[in-house]
């Protein structure tokens, strides 16, 4: 165990919200963790309601324990933090008669992703495996992600 996290409230349903916003803030970053986990078992009705016993994992490990969603903007906001283009002014510079371009090579579960960034003024358009997403500045803004070595992790 690396952490814990421990609530106290008046009540089951205080102590559940301040649980759950307990767990949205934590990061971790430097290795794999259960955090995803615990924050869908935070929220998971049988649990909200008070009706735990033995089997509740057990029962719904596949929602509990499912990887966590990797839809394109999301998948476009991990190349963003991975090089480093959430920093200010990343593409400081100009680029004649085409756009400024960034390739990232990525890792998602375990699957090579390629994503082709182009920036503007407003943010960046994203090819990720033939969608294309809009991220703006706002979006980056946003976005809570850990970089720790060559790893990104995102909130759930």
């Amino acid at each position: 165990m690396i952490a814990k996290v421990t609530v106290h409230s008046g009540n089951r349903a205080s102590a559940l919200r301040a649980l759950s916003a307990a767990l949205e803030q934590t990061e971790v970053a430097g290795t794999t963790t259960n955090l995803c986990f615990l924050q869908r078992l935070a929220r998971h009705p049988r649990f909200v309601g008070g009706d735990v016993e033995t089997g509740l994992i057990g029962a719904d490990i596949d929602r509990l324990a499912a990887p966590a969603q990797t839809d394109a903007p999301r998948v476009a906001l991990a190349a963003i933090f991975a090089v480093g283009l959430d920093q200010p002014r990343p593409y400081a510079g100009f680029g004649l008669w085409a756009p400024l371009t960034h390739e990232v090579a990525l890792i998602v579960h375990d699957d090579p992703v390629t994503v082709r960034l182009t920036a503007d003024d407003m943010g960046y358009g994203a090819d990720v495996g033939g969608e294309h997403v809009r991220i703006s500045r706002a979006d980056i803004t946003r976005a809570a992600a850990l970089r720790h070595g060559d790893h990104v992790a995102g909130k759930e």
